[in-house]
């Protein structure tokens, strides 16, 4: 048992670097790096969480949770969203926020099997201001039409759009 939790642990340093809080004047939630090139940053994070600033061109806030750099994010951003996913995606320039590298992602194609144990980040409404917290549960099935997963864990309010990883075997 300590070693599966020995395990998380080391997966979570991996991941924490890539987790951002974001704010909007209406609520927050979480998000996580998904690109890096020399010029530019991308966040995913779920529409829900800045719909309301998206649509009322709002001041978004995102703070790096390992570093605690923040910027906010007015007119020198892009947002791609894909709402009946409830994805979004936030794209500024690098050199506001200092991103190194990006977080490996599950190959395109490629689908976590039904029964593995993943993990998820997130910054719930109900812990300490920008507290990181950590949850876990199991994929209970995928949805080839939606492209998305069923999952079996704890769902709270503020940790929307933050990373699900799993540790690979390989």
């Amino acid at each position: 048992y300590f070693m599966s939790n020995l395990k998380w642990a080391k997966a979570i340093d991996t991941v924490e670097p890539f987790i951002f809080k974001i704010s909007t004047p209406n609520g927050s939630g979480t998000g996580f790096q998904i690109s890096y090139t020399e010029e530019l940053c991308g966040i995913a994070t779920a529409y829900h969480v800045i719909d309301y600033a998206y649509e009322w061109d709002e001041p978004i806030k995102i703070t790096n949770y390992k570093s605690g750099k923040l910027i906010i994010l007015k007119e020198k951003r892009v947002i791609y969203t894909l709402p009946k996913n409830d994805l979004a995606f936030l794209i500024f320039k690098k050199s506001e926020l200092q991103t190194k590298t990006q977080i490996p992602l599950v190959p395109s194609g490629k689908v976590v099997k039904q029964g593995m144990e993943i993990g998820w980040c997130g910054f719930p409404s109900i812990a300490p201001e920008n507290k990181l917290c950590f949850f876990e549960g199991y994929v209970s099935c995928y949805l080839d039409k939606e492209k998305s997963y069923l999952v079996d864990g704890v769902v709270i309010n503020g940790v929307s759009g933050g990373p699900v990883f799993h540790i690979s075997s390989q």
